[in-house]
């Protein structure tokens, strides 16, 4: 365990400064640790079932208890599947539901995000035998449970069961936004990968801001307490944390064996005990409850990442061999490769394995992907474009008028909320800065690369939720217009003061305006890969992933 801290403390000073910029950050510097929060809230549960917390039927709180006996006024849009599904699906990913993530709001508590779920749509079979889907609306359920069954906030569940008998200094997001002692947060400006590639071939440095664009700071991801983030990704710790976490992890000390190890088994599956492939470097064996089962290299390890606006996080730990390592960076998009290369090239250290070269590996992926950086669980979305009339259509067509004017109109979805649409010229710097939308960036990462037509009909809603502050739809043809969901915040110069806006896109795709509302499609509830959702101009209301209906 001295390697690992050795690692940490080596690496932590080369990582950006906090908001005060009074130094660089050290291992006592607090950084968001996004889905790596989920393991916490798991382990939480899994105290509950230790204590033998009692459900309202008098019964035992399990991994088997159904979600209807655990969650008072459980239902979901699929009611068969909702009678049926199980705590362990909740907590394995596997109750059928998409990310829903942007439908969480600042002022939202555990219970009010998981009071959403009847609403929000189920996209593919739940249980056990369904499929995986990672979920980040799974975990904002589970972290109402101590609420419901106990009658504790999560939050304090967590301080007075797992931070304060470990000695943790961790927080969560209503204390972390209020700290100078924390990373800020960055995003990248303009990135342009035919010039990293060009750079790569010549045998240049990628580093270099023509090929990575420009970085640039804004204080932290959310300005509110975010407390129906928490059980998902609102946990903040610091180096020092990050070892205690991962050495309880691998021996238990403090907490019960029992409830570390039952997480680590919660799904079977038929390659536990040995890879199916044994010359393959990775093979995953399934979601457990917070943790992935995977075999590295012929070692068993869990791991899991984590991803919010700024800040990016990867944890990798393996029992047998009394290994782990956790990073957190505050270099979004990229760090999502960094902490990749870091992790996998200290544990083939410590595991004593032939060194492989991952940063060429991973640079690799990151150009052939396009330089596309999702979020945790989503994809770059597929929308139409001046040339096509659905996703997969490429021909040009005579285009149809849009089919009337929206402006001031609000729309409303029972789990979204509303949407109040305005206009926006995107031809017009005044336009942009009226919406707080930066206009360099919408142009130059969305509506050049998507050849989107600048003269259409266009609006935008100022949302305000936790990691979407702007919807922008601008139309395609008829019924269809293309949406882009934005993260936007003020910028900041080196000495903290505002200089203009930074942003990063979250979800796009095509929106049908119909049937006395809007209907959105593509990525809107971040599926898995391949899940997008085509947009149909017929039944909108009963097909669409969430359907915003005119006031």
């Amino acid at each position: 365990m001295l390697l690992l801290i050795r690692y940490l403390l080596g690496l932590l000073p080369l990582i950006r400064s906090t908001p005060n910029n009074s130094r660089v950050t050290n291992e006592t510097t607090y950084f968001a640790i996004a889905s790596n929060t989920k393991l916490f809230t798991a382990v939480a549960l899994s105290l509950m079932i230790e204590d033998g917390t009692k459900l309202p039927n008098g019964q035992l709180l399990e991994v088997t208890s159904s979600m209807k006996d655990v969650v008072p006024g459980w239902a979901m849009e699929n009611a068969t599947a909702g009678n049926e599904i199980t705590l362990r699906d909740v907590m394995s990913m596997r109750s059928g539901l998409p990310q829903h993530i942007l439908a969480i709001t600042p002022s939202d508590s555990p219970t009010t995000a998981a009071g959403r779920t009847p609403f929000l749509t189920q996209n593919v079979p739940s249980g056990q035998n369904g499929t995986y889907q990672y979920s980040n609306h799974n975990y904002e359920i589970l972290a109402s449970i101590p609420t419901y069954l106990l009658n504790v906030s999560i939050e304090t569940y967590v301080q007075d069961r797992i931070f304060t008998p470990l000695g943790m200094g961790a927080t969560r997001n209503a204390s972390f936004a209020g700290t100078k002692e924390r990373s800020m947060g960055y995003l990248r400006s303009a990135p342009n990968v035919t010039a990293c590639a060009a750079l790569l071939a010549g045998g240049g440095n990628i580093t270099d801001l023509s090929c990575l664009g420009r970085p640039e700071a804004f204080d932290f991801w959310t300005e509110g307490t975010n407390g129906g983030f928490y059980g998902g990704a609102g946990i903040n710790l610091r180096g020092v944390d990050m070892i205690k976490w991962a050495k309880e992890l691998m021996k238990p000390s403090v907490l019960p064996s029992a409830a570390v190890n039952r997480l680590k088994t919660l799904v079977p599956a038929a390659n536990t005990d040995a890879p199916t492939n044994s010359s393959s470097l990775v093979e995953t064996i399934a979601y457990q409850a917070g943790l992935i089962s995977q075999w590295y290299r012929g070692h068993k390890i869990y791991i899991h990442d984590g991803a919010l606006p700024g800040s990016n996080s990867y944890f990798a730990w393996s029992p047998d061999s009394g290994v782990g390592v956790l990073v957190a960076a505050n270099e979004d998009p990229y760090s999502v490769y960094i902490n990749n290369v870091i992790v996998n090239t200290v544990l083939d250290d410590l595991l004593g394995l032939a060194p492989i070269d991952w940063e060429t590996r991973f640079i690799e992926g990151f150009l052939g992907s396009g330089g596309s950086i999702s979020p945790s669980g989503a994809m770059a979305g597929s929308i139409p474009t001046t040339g096509s009339t659905s996703n997969t259509t490429t021909s040009a067509i005579a285009r149809r008028p849009a089919p009337e004017g929206y402006a001031n109109t609000t729309f409303i979805d029972r789990a979204y909320g509303n949407l109040t649409l305005l206009p926006l010229n995107l031809s017009s710097p005044a336009s942009y800065l009226s919406a707080c939308i930066p206009a360099s960036y919408f142009l130059n990462a969305i509506a050049v690369p998507l050849s989107l037509n600048l003269t259409a009909p266009t609006y935008y809603a100022a949302y305000n939720h936790s990691i979407v502050s702007h919807f922008i739809f601008t139309h395609f043809d008829g019924p269809l217009y293309n949406y882009t969901t934005l993260f936007v915040r003020d910028r900041l110069d080196a000495m903290g003061r505002v200089d203009g806006l930074t942003a990063k896109v979250y979800a796009m795709g095509s929106a049908v305006f119909a049937e006395g509302g809007v209907g959105m499609f593509g990525n809107f509830a971040l599926p898995a890969a391949g899940l997008a959702l085509d947009p149909v101009e017929v039944d909108v209301k009963d097909k669409a992933t969430a359907f915003f209906g005119r006031v």
